[in-house]
């Protein structure tokens, strides 16, 4: 009963990370499955491409990688731990269940929370 009270509680706001203003939200549709709960919201909120590069300074996304290869070293910061950490690639093309081409790492660095 709690889950399903959650599930339908419909999300109208984002409260934005400075210097973003928050932003409005529209309920679009929900989903309550055996693997978990998803809501389908839309906004006029234009999302910039950029990531942290360390807890206080976010960079501008300027190359997308559109192959990877294994044993080729990738980097993600961890805004969790609060700090860089770079891996060499494991193996490509992984699947998880019905996600596939995935990219395995050959040590798990990031924590919940961590995107």
């Amino acid at each position: 009963l709690l889950l399903c009270l959650f599930v339908q509680r419909r999300m109208t706001m984002i409260d934005a990370v400075p210097p973003e203003a928050d932003f409005g939200l529209r309920w679009r549709g929900s989903h309550n499955g055996y693997w978990g709960d998803v809501q389908w919201l839309t906004s006029n909120h234009i999302e910039p491409a950029e990531y942290y590069a360390n807890p206080t300074t976010r960079w501008p996304v300027r190359k997308v990688a559109y192959s990877i290869s294994k044993g080729e070293v990738v980097c993600v910061f961890s805004r969790i731990q609060g700090k860089r950490i770079c891996d060499k690639v494991y193996k490509t093309s992984v699947s998880q269940g019905s996600t596939k081409h995935l990219v395995a790492m050959k040590g798990m660095h990031t924590k919940n929370g961590d995107s």
